[in-house]
C-alpha cells in the first residue's frame, strides 16, 4: 500500500520512509504541503499519508482539509505527525480532517499500529465496493 510521507525536514522523511518501508509500505515523499497536496490529488493517489502539521506552502491540517473536500474512494487515512501536543491542537488537526495524530518524537511501534489500523480501514472500503460490484 502507498503512503505519503509529507515533512520538510530531510531527516525525519528519511527516518519515516526507512521504517515504511521496512514494513512493506510503497513510500512517496514531499517535502512541502503544496507537494503533499498535488501528490495527494494525483489519478494514482497513495491510499494513506503522514503529514507533518507545520510545513511551507500548505500546513498538514490544510492538506487534509482539502483532501476531505474531494470525498474520493478509498477514503485516505491522514496521521498527522508533530511536536504540538497539546489536547486543543490535537482537536484542530482532527476537525481539519485527519483520522489520528503522533507526536513527535514518535515511537515507532505506535506509528505501526496507527497505519495497520488505517490499512485496515482502508482493505474494508475496498472489499465492501468489490462486493457490491
Amino acid at each position: 500500500m502507498k503512503v505519503l510521507i509529507a515533512d520538510q525536514s530531510a531527516t525525519w522523511r528519511e527516518l519515516l520512509r526507512r521504517n515504511l518501508s521496512n514494513w512493506g509500505y510503497e513510500v512517496v515523499l514531499a517535502e512541502d504541503g503544496n507537494r503533499a497536496w498535488e501528490m495527494m490529488s494525483d489519478q494514482d493517489p497513495p491510499h494513506m499519508a503522514i503529514l507533518d502539521w507545520i510545513m511551507h506552502g500548505m500546513t498538514g491540517p490544510q492538506v487534509s482539509s482539502k483532501v476531505r473536500e474531494g470525498r474520493r474512494f478509498p477514503y485516505p487515512y491522514i496521521i498527522l505527525l508533530t511536536s504540538k501536543g497539546s489536547q486543543d491542537e490535537m482537536l484542530k488537526g482532527l476537525k481539519a480532517g485527519a483520522d489520528d495524530y503522533v507526536i513527535k518524537p514518535f515511537d515507532q511501534h505506535e506509528l505501526q499500529l496507527k497505519l495497520r489500523c488505517g490499512k485496515r480501514i482502508i482493505d474494508l472500503q475496498i472489499e465492501s465496493r468489490q462486493k457490491k460490484g
